[in-house]
């Protein structure tokens, strides 16, 4: 059964919203807080210092370390802007001051990997971006897996064949012709080579 120029068209233009569709995903408010890695200091020390987006020391901050959502301890910076906690354990972390949170990932003394620094660093005020420039492999890796690029990619591969069956007759030398039931022994029609 062979589908109208009517219905391919529709088929097309379903596939293309479709597609749209798919890559109308919502951005995340929330997203997940990715931890930094910190060696504890001896006696479970974690330090570090608070710093504003211009560099200067955050003074005379309150300032908490939360775990699983919960205030574990709190202090206040000292005039450079460093803290202490003492007595911790390895674990994730999170260090809140002025409306500004870290999340850290600290070792035990003798277990953190190799180039883990012993002191956390919290820039309050800053738009912070993890990770560095990505390679031209890995924008051109982003730009293949976009949904709009791929929705584009189907509609085109859909899009042509039609329009290129809708243009109508076979032109040019060597097309072969179907022959339809009943009509074998008539001689096929005869067509003129278009220049």
């Amino acid at each position: 059964m062979m589908k109208t120029r009517n219905e391919n068209i529709v088929l097309v233009l379903f596939v293309s919203i479709l597609s749209l569709l798919a890559g109308q995903v919502p951005a995340d408010d929330n997203p997940v807080p990715v931890a930094v890695d910190v060696a504890l200091q001896d006696n479970g020390v974690l330090g570090g210092r608070v710093i504003n987006i211009e560099g200067n020391a955050l003074t005379e901050a309150a300032i908490q370390l939360r775990q699983h959502n919960r205030v574990i301890a709190q202090g206040q910076t000292d005039d450079l802007g460093r803290f202490e906690f003492p007595g911790l354990r390895g674990g994730v972390y999170q260090v809140v001051v002025a409306n500004s949170y870290a999340t850290y990932r600290a070792w035990a003394p003798g277990t953190a990997p190799r180039g883990t620094g012993s002191e956390a660093l919290l820039i309050v005020g800053a738009h912070t971006v993890r990770g560095q420039e990505p390679t031209r492999a890995q924008r051109l890796r982003r730009l293949l897996c976009n949904p709009l690029v791929i929705g584009a990619g189907v509609a085109t591969a859909i899009a042509v064949p039609v329009a290129v069956d809708a243009g109508g007759g076979h032109h040019g030398a060597g097309v072969a012709g179907t022959v339809n039931e009943g009509e074998g022994d008539k001689d096929p029609p005869v067509t003129e080579p278009v220049a």
